[in-house]
């Protein structure tokens, strides 16, 4: 049975990818949409990992109830090799997500 895990060599490059996506977000002064870098175990394939407001309705103080829901967006045929290519498209992740808000 195949491991679920992700081997140490892939750990380093997750990790320093998610650290020179971090200094792109800085770079271009991107404070919104928050979003992280993960990855798949079994397809090593990049996701986006976010949160979208939900509307819940009113309260009974006619306050509104607004709950986030966890989402998860795979870049397509992108993998852990193709650091420099998720890099250069952060702006176009952004704006994806924003759009989809």
């Amino acid at each position: 049975m195949r491991s679920r895990k992700l081997s140490k060599p892939e750990q380093t490059k997750l990790n320093q990818l998610r650290k020179s996506v971090d200094k792109e977000k800085k770079r271009l002064k991107l404070t919104e949409p928050k979003f992280t870098i993960g990855c798949d175990t079994t397809t090593k394939k990049i996701r986006l990992q976010y949160s979208i407001p939900i509307d819940m309705g009113i309260d009974k103080n006619n306050n509104r109830i607004v709950r986030k829901k966890q989402k998860q967006k795979y870049l397509k045929d992108v993998t852990l090799n193709d650091a420099d290519y998720v890099v250069q498209n952060v702006k176009r992740y952004a704006d994806d997500i924003l759009k989809e808000m």
